[in-house]
């Protein structure tokens, strides 16, 4: 996981995996990606400033807009993630 400038010049963050870059603004629209862990899921941000966790191809967003809990750290992001997931 890093962060690389694209043709136009714009900085996104991106995962590298199985030889590959993927973009993920492009993919997944999250802005800033903070830290991932051991199980591969990413922390981190959208457009409109939500707390983001990234794991198996789906999106989990935290919070209203610009919100208190988006500026969080990437540490808090994931135990709200665990706490907040529905039991299933």
């Amino acid at each position: 996981m890093g962060d690389s400038t694209t043709a136009a010049g714009d900085l996104r963050p991106f995962l590298y995996s199985s030889g590959r870059m993927f973009d993920l603004t492009a993919r997944y629209d999250v802005v800033n990606a903070n830290a991932i862990n051991d199980r591969d899921e990413i922390a981190g941000r959208t457009r409109d400033y939500r707390a983001v966790v990234l794991r198996d191809g789906t999106v989990d967003a935290f919070g209203p807009d610009d919100s208190t809990a988006s500026r969080c750290s990437a540490v808090h992001m994931f135990l709200a993630a665990r706490s907040t997931t529905p039991a299933g």
